[in-house]
């Protein structure tokens, strides 16, 4: 399965059942599984739990199942340098495009057009699910900016 890493973050499709095991034994901690129960060949949260792997399950498939819940959930767990290294995956990676899209931008403050080419390098190929972490990713900025302390 193709694999993309930026610093302590995995970013892949599928993994089998025996990638996890080696993913596994290369320090990865945490598994962030986006696909829907029908897309799911075998049990993945058994396979995780069995080696001792956390496990987080965000599943959503078309864009209007994506809900801001699994971007919050989603940066929580990226974003958690306790819960690294963490393998993020869907099934051909478009969708964690998406979800990298997001944490780039409001987590690590890349400038948006760079989170995009390195959403699309990784998988994103959806424009309904692009257009989606785009209108989150205002949303959060805008919520920010209303949060700030005023200075006198």
């Amino acid at each position: 399965y193709n694999v993309h890493r930026l610093g302590k973050i995995y970013l892949a499709g599928q993994p089998s059942a025996a990638d996890f095991a080696i993913a596994k034994k290369e320090g990865i901690k945490t598994v962030i599984n986006l696909r829907t129960p029908v897309e799911m060949r075998f049990d993945e949260k058994g396979v995780l739990k069995g080696l001792g792997m956390e496990y987080h399950y965000l599943p959503f498939g078309p864009p209007n199942t994506l809900k801001d819940e699994i971007f919050e959930k989603s940066l929580q767990v990226l974003g958690d340098k306790k819960k690294q290294p963490v393998l993020l995956h869907g099934a051909s990676a478009n969708r964690v495009g998406a979800i990298w899209l997001v944490h780039r931008v409001l987590t690590d403050k890349v400038p948006y057009d760079k989170a995009l080419r390195e959403a699309k390098e990784v998988g994103l190929n959806s424009p309904p699910n692009e257009a989606k972490a785009r209108l989150y990713i205002q949303k959060a900025q805008a919520k920010a900016r209303t949060q700030k302390p005023v200075k006198k």
